[in-house]
């Protein structure tokens, strides 16, 4: 059964308090306390889509649950292949790490909450949204805050867009052809990544598909 995502038909000016921030390059610390506190104005599921989901964002999210009041108890990320162009390098060493550090979360008896990551191979926008059922947010990775790189989180206010981005970030989640991001679906996202991969596979790749052939 496809996993219902909440998409309300005629979304309302959100009720909750705008938490919109600027990323300042030289802030490092308040671009850090910032995004914090953006988290913490979500409850219940949030979904992410970002097509260069990085392992930091478990870290963050981590952290605002367990030290601050923050209420998301799940949290769903659409990801995409990150270089069509290297072989797959960054794809398998960045996923390994993201799927060891989801496994650690997700098994924390401290955190009330899970995390998944599907991804999608043929995920090229540039745009990356934040939502839950009550806030539609335009904003950027962990990469920007972590380094200072000048841009916003922006809450959306318009309602047919609102719509559009929630319905589509339901498409994509429910469609078989996404892979979750599990130790049982490694074999099948390195498999689906080569499909449109424009290089032959990298070393790391070849070694890890071999190896399984040989058992």
């Amino acid at each position: 059964m496809p996993e219902k995502i909440d998409v309300e038909k005629n979304p309302k000016t959100p009720k909750k308090i705008d938490a919109s921030f600027h990323i300042y390059p030289t802030k490092h610390f308040q671009n850090d306390t910032e995004f914090i506190n953006f988290l913490c104005s979500f409850s219940g599921v949030l979904c992410i889509s970002n097509p260069y989901t990085k392992k930091e964002i478990i870290d963050y999210i981590a952290r605002a649950i367990i030290n601050y009041d923050c209420k998301i108890n799940t949290v769903r990320m659409l990801s995409g292949p990150l270089d069509r162009e290297d072989g797959g390098k960054q794809f398998f060493q960045n996923y390994k790490e993201l799927n060891k550090k989801i496994i650690l979360f997700n098994m924390s008896k401290d955190i009330p909450c899970k995390i998944k990551v599907k991804i999608k191979m043929n995920y090229d926008e540039h745009a990356r949204y934040y939502f839950d059922r009550e806030s539609v947010y335009n904003g950027t990775g962990t990469d920007q805050i972590k380094h200072g790189d000048k841009d916003d989180f922006d809450l959306k206010n318009d309602p047919a867009a609102i719509e559009d981005i929630k319905n589509d970030f339901t498409s994509n989640w429910n469609d078989k052809s996404n892979y979750e991001l599990t130790d049982e679906n490694w074999q099948n996202l390195l498999q689906a990544y080569g499909k449109d991969s424009k290089k032959a596979f990298c070393e790391a790749i070849e070694n890890e598909l071999n190896s399984d052939k040989k058992q």
